[in-house]
């Protein structure tokens, strides 16, 4: 839109050392494609290690997306050439943009006719599978209870956490009366599809992304703002059929737009999140740090298990590295807060 107002653009990507992570190649292309001004910086480990603590007195709050490590840094990058910057937040909520929208309509289309009974039995062998030694158990145990839920909102919340309550890692009665548990029932008057978007924009949306950027930005001095939370688009996305929203492919209107100027590989290139490498971090220049937290004390979470995610994480699992950074992240706002 600034380029169709001729208005000089600066565009601004952090990369990472990291292949599989790494984006600055294809932000480079749509940068030279647009013509901007295009400034780029590349994490390294002392980067990484220098700016830990500053994240988390930023973020105030035990604040646990891994990518607020790269946005926190590519805020202070952008900082130092404007004072002003736009961000995509909102595109995904509002053009159906997450795979896991699907997935979950898909997955709830297999149980949600399954008799009560039946639900009550796989959550009881949830619990009692979930936390068990035996990774076969706890892999049955986290399918099962997948197969437990009763409602469309249930599973959805199921699949938006780090860590469930079978899992043992911190009592569930402290935070069952939590906002977060408090059900927001399915209902026909809009599709099952929209409610899970819906979801995400009461809650995902201002609870997650928007204080991740908001906390990293203010920190740095540096104001975003988001174009596609203006009322007006928000209000005209809500009047379109779902079929203008999704049609055998996410995000079909931005396509359709972003097709007049870009090549099939930018245009239908699988979505990929603002994603460091944390797993290597972990094992690398945040490793001391990791076990100090780890092996610290607090009255929360329980610490043995604690460090059995750690041992496994650093035995090869690389699945747990966002649920072990939740731990970190609690841990260390607690230590930074109250100890």
């Amino acid at each position: 839109s600034l380029k169709r107002q001729r208005v000089d653009t600066k565009t601004f990507s952090i990369g990472f050392n990291d292949k599989k992570t790494n984006e600055t190649f294809y932000a480079n292309k749509i940068a030279q494609k647009l013509n901007t001004k295009h400034y780029e910086k590349f994490i390294n480990d002392k980067d990484c290690l220098n700016e830990t603590t500053n994240i988390v007195k930023a973020y105030d709050e035990p604040f646990s997306d891994p990518s607020q490590i790269p946005t926190f840094l590519l805020c202070k990058f952008a900082k130092k050439n404007v004072t002003v910057a736009l961000s995509g937040d909102g595109a995904d909520e509002l053009f159906c943009g997450y795979p896991r929208y699907y997935d979950t309509l898909k997955f709830w289309s297999k149980i949600e006719n399954n008799p009560k009974l039946i639900s009550q039995i796989y959550k009881t062998l949830a619990i009692k599978l979930s936390s068990s030694e035996n990774k076969i158990l706890r892999s049955m145990g986290k399918k099962l209870r997948k197969r437990s839920h009763r409602s469309l909102e249930s599973i959805y919340r199921d699949q938006m956490s780090r860590w469930r309550p079978d899992e043992c890692m911190y009592d569930y009665n402290i935070l069952k009366n939590s906002n977060y548990d408090k059900a927001s029932s399915y209902n026909n008057k809009i599709s099952k599809l929209r409610f899970l978007m819906l979801t995400d924009i009461m809650t995902y949306l201002p609870s997650n992304l928007l204080v991740k950027i908001d906390r990293a930005s203010m920190a740095n001095s540096l104001e975003v703002r988001s174009p596609y939370l203006d009322a007006d688009i928000v209000n005209f996305t809500w009047s379109l059929p779902d079929d203008y929203i999704f049609r055998n492919n996410e995000k079909i209107l931005l396509k359709s737009i972003l097709a007049e100027k870009f090549s099939d590989d930018i245009v239908h290139r699988k979505k990929q999140g603002f994603e460091p490498p944390l797993y290597k971090w972990l094992q690398g220049p945040l490793k001391v740090w990791t076990e100090d937290l780890i092996y610290s004390q607090d009255n929360y979470l329980n610490k043995k298990n604690c460090i059995k995610i750690l041992n496994r994480l650093q035995s090869g699992e690389k699945k747990l590295t966002y649920k072990l950074w939740t731990i970190i992240m609690f841990k260390a706002w607690k230590n930074l807060y109250f100890s």
